[in-house]
């Protein structure tokens, strides 16, 4: 007796893509570890660009954005200092704290409105700039970098208590 429908197809266990896929996140990442090469902040720290207490920082940033306005991306979500619990069963002193922490470091990003855009861009939603591309870089994808790398080591001196 035969079986109906489609022939079973053994899969792997754990699918890591084409090998499309999989080369571009080589290239992304060098000799990195690959899982940083699913969004723009682990690309950056994979690569050397930036360091563990920036991209740190970043997925922090990342992570209270999310809290405060119910988007996490790839970087929040690596955040390892986040609470365990689910955001909506944190009693309320905790959630206003986190509301907090967040709302200071938005403030003290906002002294620099294009920085603060360039970071939001790159670590909160995951778009990777032109200035990550292997492309000529212009003069605008100088400053928006610069803008960017600014933005960060003031998050990254904020959330470790230093002043600016």
């Amino acid at each position: 007796m035969s079986r109906r429908g489609r022939p079973a197809i053994s899969r792997p266990a754990i699918d890591r893509g084409t090998p499309e896929l999989q080369a571009r996140r080589a290239r992304l990442a060098g000799n990195g570890d690959l899982a940083l090469a699913s969004y723009p902040l682990g690309v950056l720290l994979a690569n050397g660009e930036i360091g563990d207490d920036a991209h740190e920082a970043g997925c922090r940033y990342a992570w209270l954005y999310g809290f405060v306005f119910g988007r996490t991306g790839a970087a929040g979500r690596g955040w390892m200092g986040a609470p365990k619990d689910e955001p909506r069963e944190l009693p309320q002193q905790v959630a206003a704290a986190i509301e907090s922490d967040f709302r200071a470091a938005a403030a003290m990003l906002a002294r620099k409105p294009e920085g603060k855009r360039a970071l939001e861009e790159i670590v909160v939603f995951g778009r990777e700039p032109r200035w990550m591309r292997p492309v000529a870089p212009t003069s605008a994808d100088v400053a928006a970098a610069k803008s960017f790398h600014a933005a960060l080591a003031a998050l990254t001196r904020h959330f470790k208590g230093e002043r600016a």
